[in-house]
């Protein structure tokens, strides 16, 4: 039996070099059984002992194409890319026209960053088989991480028009929006003698080629607590983005407030997002805020994401910011130049491609203000997040937070806040 077979090559495979086949002792009395038995060791993640089989298959029979396909699969997982191109480009040397064999090429170019071979590759496959999905569906995810996300698109409707049912490929072209529309309504609720916070925003996003063009409009309204009336704030903001060749974003964002009474009268923020890999990214932003009065801040942030998987991603994140204040005499506030840090982590998870799942915790002082308070870094917060968004049909969505957050000032004085947000999007 294989299972006997097996036991006799377990300790050499943990010593054998990375995706390098232990042979197995004897040949296998039913070498029809192989393909299926190896299939049964990686679904149960024994991959070393289902490559070995593969191997001693592929030797036996080597137009054994289901068991080379196998192989290669095993070992572009396990990170042996030159091992898997070279196995999937000798199932393409006996028969060009394999899609399967050429779509994993594909993935192994991608993976491992030789994003021009990735190229090559498809425009042989596509001048074979001008209506192949898969190649199409590839085509479409190396334009998207190009930046090219006007011909990405292009290309996954091309996918759709040849494979209309495939699940993967309408996700795929469901996330390559190239506009949308969203209003959003939030509300924050203070203690009892505290102003609570209401905001609604709309904002506007249109992708064109490399470019992403974005505005917004907020309306921001404090009310209740100490205050005799309302205090109304507006926010219009404009933000442009543009996706290099070099799987990198850079980005400003410019925004004035309107009458700026908590709010920051100018704000100014470059950006740059890095993807370093297939599941490593770097982010960073520095943002000027400078207010009506006598406050302006220089917060410099940056993050790193790690995706573990396609549908999970980790995110850390920091905020250094340099504060200055210049009050003036009357004011009675000394001047204060200081340093303070914040720091937080999110997970993003999409259990479906219609639905994402996120959760967050954040630290640091706070900059939030009322223009009668002076406490402008004088409170601490402690804030856990949670979200939801939900693509409930190919065009429209709904998404949703929730946070708690414990507010804590010098003297020691500790509020709770309670935050609700609802919003709702268009696509096309």
């Amino acid at each position: 039996m294989l299972s006997v077979l097996l036991t006799t090559f377990r300790a050499a495979a943990a010593a054998a070099a990375p995706c390098e086949p232990v042979a197995i002792a004897a040949e296998p009395a039913a070498p029809e059984s192989v393909l299926a038995e190896a299939r049964a060791r990686i679904a149960e993640g024994r991959r070393d002992e289902a490559r070995s089989l593969l191997a001693w298959l592929v030797v036996h029979d080597p137009r054994e194409r289901e068991a080379a396909l196998a192989l290669a699969r095993l070992d572009a997982w396990d990170g042996c890319y030159e091992r898997a191109a070279a196995r999937y480009s000798g199932v393409l040397d006996e028969n060009p026209r394999d899609v399967e064999a050429r779509a994993g090429l594909v993935d192994v170019y991608i993976w491992s960053g030789a994003w021009t071979a990735a190229r090559a590759t498809i425009a042989v496959g596509l001048s074979l088989q001008p209506d192949a999905p898969e190649l199409w569906l590839r085509s479409a995810r190396l334009l998207y991480w190009q930046g090219e996300r006007t011909a990405a698109a292009q290309a996954a409707e091309r996918a759709l028009r040849a494979a209309p049912h495939d699940l993967e490929l309408r996700a795929f072209r469901e996330k390559l929006f190239l506009g949308q529309v969203r209003l959003m309504g939030r509300a924050s609720r203070y203690p009892r003698g505290y102003p609570s916070l209401y905001t609604s925003e709309l904002q506007i996003q249109q992708f064109w080629h490399r470019l992403e063009l974005g505005a917004a409009a907020q309306l921001i309204e404090r009310a209740g607590g100490g205050l005799r009336k309302a205090l109304i704030d507006r926010r219009y903001s404009a933000t442009l983005n543009y996706y290099t060749t070099l799987r990198a974003t850079v980005g400003l964002t410019m925004g004035v407030g309107e009458p700026a009474k908590s709010i920051p009268r100018l704000e100014a923020r470059p950006s740059l997002f890095v993807q370093l890999s297939a599941r490593w990214s770097l982010f960073g932003d520095y943002a000027y805020w400078r207010y009506r009065d006598f406050r302006t801040a220089h917060i410099a942030g940056s993050g790193l994401g790690y995706a573990p998987r396609d549908d999970l991603l980790l995110e850390l994140r920091a905020w250094n910011s340099w504060i200055l204040q210049r009050p003036p005499e009357s004011a009675q506030v000394p001047e204060v130049k200081r340093f303070v840090y914040a720091l937080g982590a999110r997970s993003t998870w999409r259990p479906h491609p219609h639905l994402g799942l996120g959760l967050g915790y954040y630290y640091g002082p706070q900059l939030d203000r009322t223009p009668a308070s002076y406490q402008f870094l004088e409170l601490t917060s402690h804030i856990v997040t949670a979200s939801a968004d939900w693509l409930v049909a190919r065009r429209w969505g709904l998404a949703s937070a929730a946070s708690f957050e414990r507010r804590e000032s010098a003297a020691g004085v500790v509020a709770l806040i309670y935050t609700g947000e609802l919003s709702s999007y268009v696509r096309w």
